[in-house]
């Protein structure tokens, strides 16, 4: 606050009342009081801030990205939480090796007790912003200068144990999913809380897990799915060949025989293909009598409806009936039971 000065003195004024310049006084008294700014006092600082352990992967989800990962602690156990939540009161950033350039700032998830206590974050960068690995960044959590005139901080320089200290996706993956782990029981034991499920797959984060994880590391699904229920997978596209191999070998299973000898002579005397001679003898033939006695004991072709598809299909993988007829009669086994089930009437 500057200079208090004395309010200047006007001239005498004759002729007006002793009250009217005593309001006056007592009007400018009160200009000059509310007009002053009044500070509030800075929020208590915490009993603990610090940096309890860090990670920085790359790679994650394309070449030569970063991810810094922080595990915090914002402890107020002793001198009690202020009113405000830790992610309006503190702010944590990523600097240069010198403090001189400001890289990234995140706020602590106020995802449980408001954010105080241990708690986890995540500053990634894509490989366009250029950070360098193995770079000796500084690790920065501080109050926000906006409730603080004099911030408290802590400040952790990232050295050769923070980094991964691997090239690749997939074993970049496996560090930050270890890690994740390890701080989510940590977390555990802070919080008196769940976050962890052990399934016969390995370790993963539970619902409360990854509703916090998510929130605290935006984007952590994508950068380390195996944290979670469901990982994201690339689709196979690759068309598939379709051929007739295994009609083939159905259609080749007596051959060289005295069942397929007898098959081919057969054929060969009514000049038909021996596959057709099966069809007429081991499929048509049984079909036309399940039919026929159907109709004489029961007085109705449900049953016979019933057999023949089996003795079709049997007729088709013993070789006796064309895969491609059995596929033909299917479809029209098909239609019929969608009629009956969906049109007729009676």
């Amino acid at each position: 606050m500057g200079e208090r000065h004395p309010l200047p003195q006007g001239p005498r004024c004759i002729g007006v009342p002793h009250v009217v310049g005593r309001a006056i006084a007592v009007a400018a008294i009160a200009v000059c009081i509310i007009g002053t700014p009044v500070f509030a006092a800075d929020p208590d600082s915490p009993d603990t801030l610090s940096v309890v352990d860090v990670i920085a992967c790359r790679d994650l989800q394309e070449e030569d990205d970063l991810l810094v990962a922080v595990h915090y602690n914002i402890d107020y156990s002793v001198t009690g939480e202020p009113s405000q939540t830790a992610q309006e009161l503190f702010i944590i950033r990523l600097f240069s090796s010198d403090g001189s350039t400001l890289h990234g700032a995140v706020q602590p998830y106020p995802f449980y007790n408001d954010g105080y206590s241990q708690g986890v974050a995540g500053l990634y960068f894509p490989a366009a912003d250029g950070l360098v690995w193995n770079t000796a960044y500084i690790v920065q959590i501080a109050g926000n200068p906006a409730h603080y005139a004099s911030p408290p901080s802590v400040n952790h320089a990232l050295d050769g144990g923070d980094y991964s200290g691997f090239d690749g996706q997939e074993d970049n993956r496996a560090a930050l999913y270890q890690w994740v782990i390890d701080s989510a029981e940590d977390l555990e034991s802070n919080w008196t809380a769940t976050l962890l499920e052990h399934t016969d797959v390995g370790t993963i984060l539970d619902e409360t897990g990854q509703t916090y994880y998510a929130g605290a590391i935006p984007g952590l699904q994508a950068l380390c799915p195996q944290c979670f229920y469901i990982e994201a997978l690339t689709v196979d596209y690759t068309e598939r060949d379709w051929g007739t191999d295994q009609a083939d070998e159905y259609a080749a299973r007596y051959d060289d025989t005295f069942i397929g000898d007898g098959m081919d002579a057969i054929a060969d005397l009514f000049e038909v293909e021996a596959q057709l001679l099966g069809g007429i003898l081991f499929v048509l033939f049984p079909t036309v009598f399940l039919i026929i006695m159907s109709f004489r004991w029961f007085s109705d072709s449900t049953p016979a409806l019933i057999g023949a598809p089996c003795i079709m299909a049997m007729g088709a993988l013993m070789g006796f009936f064309s895969m491609g007829v059995f596929a033909v009669a299917g479809l029209c086994y098909a239609i019929f039971i969608a009629y009956v089930v969906f049109f007729r009437t009676s």
